[in-house]
């Protein structure tokens, strides 16, 4: 036999038949045992669950800890922008930078300030505040919102 032969019958049957032995061997002998996982499970939804038809029907028990998610957000408003035309350019020019949420806050004597956000970062509140006063030249004060 020649050597590239015997190189070939080794690099193609006898290394791959040592590298993959035992998982193949292993899939032989546990070959019963292999289930599928495609098959779709049965919809057991609704088989014993009561027909709850009113809010009162609910059982809600008592043991159930509460407890009080403070949350904050932060604003961006400017006080100055009181009038629909300052308002309109106002937010023109702040699409053209690609912001888009403006908002309206409720304010002091049922007047509404006008502000932008809300941000869960104060830091990102204050970098944007300032590209805004730097691109447009408006200064807006930040402003943290409580649930």
């Amino acid at each position: 036999m020649k050597f590239n032969n015997v190189y070939l019958i080794f690099s193609l049957f006898l290394i791959p038949i040592y590298i993959f032995h035992a998982p193949v061997i292993s899939y032989i002998q546990n070959f019963s045992k292999i289930t599928y996982s495609l098959d779709i499970p049965e919809n057991n939804i609704g088989v014993n669950s009561p027909k709850i038809i009113n809010y009162g029907d609910l059982e809600i028990s008592n043991d159930i800890p509460l407890r009080q998610i403070i949350s904050e957000s932060w604003v961006i408003s400017f006080p100055e922008i009181d009038s629909e035309k300052l308002f309109n350019d106002f937010s023109s020019n702040l699409k053209k930078i690609g912001i888009k949420s403006v908002i309206k806050l409720p304010f002091k004597d049922n007047s509404e300030l006008i502000a932008i956000g809300p941000f869960v970062d104060k830091e990102m509140a204050k970098s944007i505040a300032l590209k805004i006063n730097n691109s447009l030249g408006y200064s807006g004060n930040i402003m943290r919102l409580n649930n």
